[in-house]
């Protein structure tokens, strides 16, 4: 008997083209394109990285949400695969280390309603403090991304992750099969785990 599928999927640069969070900090002149660089590193802990930079981000939700609504493409055939998803009855989750001020703007404006994980993001005139409720000292960002490929496996289920950052990189060793782009199709490559290139998620919703 096919065992079930589940998919989980990164929001930023893997169900969006640009990375939201990336375009948000340059747009408002938090960080520049070198401190973004860096911050992909495999040995920085971007969640605290995004800590302190939204810290720093004094532009009203409103303001947020206004800029990423004219700026914000979704990679082809995102929301038909959920639509797909839920006809079936296969279970699909985005796990992200971006932010819920701008996340859910765009997931409501597209009518798109899965089960995520978000940091959450608490405003005031001196800047923005996020939450990453989901986690704590010990379960990272990437730990964490891993714990969730494992939790469907212990229900006896396969599991696809879709991802593009040094963070989905243990989620990836993890799963059954990957789609991966930019930087995670790079390490998947080095190190010689199992992908396919994610260019539009047609492709994977044909092979489901």
């Amino acid at each position: 008997m096919k065992r079930k599928t589940a998919i989980i999927c990164d929001f930023d640069g893997t169900m969006t083209v640009k990375d939201i969070g990336d375009s948000i900090l340059k747009h408002f002149k938090i960080a520049n394109a070198q401190e973004i660089e860096k911050s992909y590193s495999l040995q920085t802990n971007f969640e605290k990285w995004m800590r302190e930079k939204f810290k720093k981000l004094t532009a009203k939700p409103q303001e947020i949400e206004k800029y990423v609504l004219s700026i914000v493409q979704m990679r082809r055939g995102a929301s038909d695969l959920i639509k797909f998803c839920k006809q079936n009855s296969i279970p699909f989750e985005i796990v992200s280390g971006g932010v819920d001020v701008y996340a859910e703007p765009i997931l409501k404006k597209l009518k798109i309603k899965v089960k995520s994980f978000f940091g959450r993001a608490r405003y005031s005139s001196d800047g923005y403090v996020l939450e990453y409720p989901f986690l704590d000292e010990k379960i990272t960002l990437a730990q964490f991304k891993m714990n969730r490929v494992q939790s469907y496996h212990r229900k006896g289920m396969r599991v696809i992750f879709c991802g593009d950052g040094t963070s989905d990189l243990k989620a990836a060793k993890a799963a059954d099969l990957v789609y991966a782009t930019k930087k995670l199709l790079k390490l998947c490559k080095e190190k010689k785990i199992k992908c396919l290139p994610l260019v539009t998620f047609s492709s994977l919703q044909k092979s489901l």
